[in-house]
């Protein structure tokens, strides 16, 4: 947890222009109700993110969400609800697709709190429910009609500390990259009037 806080401070010391934005933390109280209303216990290490760090981060600039936030309180699923509905266990362990397996596409939609969307109808699933429970996943329903380990090696635990850490990696890369490109124009321009004052001289 503690290298992860210090990852989130350097990202926001390096972020010069704003392009990340970090949720505040959820309240215990609105998680134990979603926890409580789902009968459910949320992985701890996806638990402990979102009450001690950010409850979801956003990419301004992409108009992206590298983690999604999750709406502890008003999140219009029941119970009785037959797809998308987190107290219903995740049915699988491996690789399936909907079509191939005999699953409909409601049943690999339930068990699961959504960390990312990604394009082409992708995106990134945390199971908090079943077998699987602890583990991301990559959702493709709607586009290839699977869902799969998002890791080829299956631990139960610390499956989004590793993830979540691989998107603060991210993150700070494209910030390093851009902070570099900043610095490399900024010499370029200074070359450049240097160029013109030394041509001016000569002139003189």
């Amino acid at each position: 947890m503690n290298s992860l806080i210090e990852k989130v401070k350097l990202i926001k010391r390096l972020d010069k222009r704003s392009q990340y934005s970090f949720h505040p933390v959820a309240r215990l109280q609105d998680v134990e109700y979603f926890e409580k209303k789902f009968e459910l216990k949320l992985p701890e290490d996806y638990r402990s993110f979102v009450l001690n760090i950010a409850n979801g981060i956003d990419d301004t600039k992409k108009e992206t969400s590298p983690l999604i936030k999750t709406n502890f309180v008003d999140d219009l699923i029941q119970l009785d609800d037959e797809s998308f509905n987190p107290s219903i266990e995740f049915p699988i362990v491996s690789r399936t697709k909907k079509l191939v397996n005999g699953f409909h596409y409601d049943q690999l939609t339930n068990g699961n709190v959504w960390l990312k969307s990604t394009k082409c109808g992708r995106g990134i699933i945390l199971i908090v429910k079943g077998k699987a429970k602890g583990q991301i996943w990559g959702e493709c329903l709607s586009r290839d009609s699977e869902v799969f380990p998002w890791y080829e090696e299956i631990p139960l635990e610390n499956n989004f500390n590793r993830w979540i850490n691989d998107e603060l990696d991210n993150i700070l890369t494209c910030l390093k990259a851009t902070q570099e490109a900043s610095r490399g124009n900024l010499l370029k321009k200074l070359r450049t009037f240097i160029s013109k004052k030394d041509t001016s001289t000569e002139i003189i």
